[in-house]
């Protein structure tokens, strides 16, 4: 078994290459520059160069995988659309067809942003919910409608199968946005 990991050099991803190694599935991680992937290199992780943006090297990095999990996105609060659009949807798009062609499932990392910036969402949601409308300045949360979209009509259509997970804000080790976000509001006491 073989699984193509993206977003492998993140916080998510890195974690996901971790259990797939412990289960005996060969990783093969879609790293921009694999200089800066020397933790995946160490764990015998098969590194191979490419971009979301690069369709050529997704069908390269998929071609012989059996799955597909996506944990890459840019991410942020703030940023224009187009480059969330960009990177999140149209990365999505590349990947899925990529996944399609070479016969392999694929899990998409989504996020629960896509029910909006709400301090507690009004009530329990499932896969059923329908997701609201958000404002233009939520470019991060609409990029990640359109991404799951993108991944839910592939999967439709028949032309590559497809699940979506949303995890919450995620904390912990090899962490490298919320606890130091944390850390910059607690060290300018914006917090009471």
């Amino acid at each position: 078994m073989r699984a193509l990991v993206t977003g492998a050099t993140g916080m998510l991803g890195s974690h996901v290459v971790e259990r797939l190694l412990a289960e005996g599935t060969e990783v093969r991680a879609l790293v921009r520059e694999p200089s800066r992937a020397t933790w995946l290199a160490r764990q015998n992780v098969d590194l191979a160069r490419g971009d979301l943006l690069d369709p050529i090297s997704l069908r390269a990095a998929a071609r012989g995988c059996d799955e597909v999990y996506h944990a890459a996105a840019v991410i942020g609060a703030g940023g224009d659309w187009e480059t969330f659009r960009r990177g999140n949807v149209h990365g999505t798009r590349a990947l899925a067809e990529a996944a399609g062609e070479a016969g392999a499932p694929m899990v998409h990392v989504s996020s629960t942003a896509v029910f909006g910036r709400h301090r507690f969402f009004p009530h329990p949601t499932d896969e059923t919910c329908p997701l609201p409308e958000l404002p233009a300045e939520d470019a991060y949360g609409r990029s990640k409608q359109e991404a799951e979209r993108v991944v839910l009509e592939a999967h439709a259509r028949g032309t590559m199968h497809g699940v979506v997970v949303r995890p919450p804000v995620m904390y912990g080790l090899r962490d490298r946005q919320f606890i130091p976000r944390l850390g910059t509001v607690l060290s300018r006491s914006i917090l009471p």
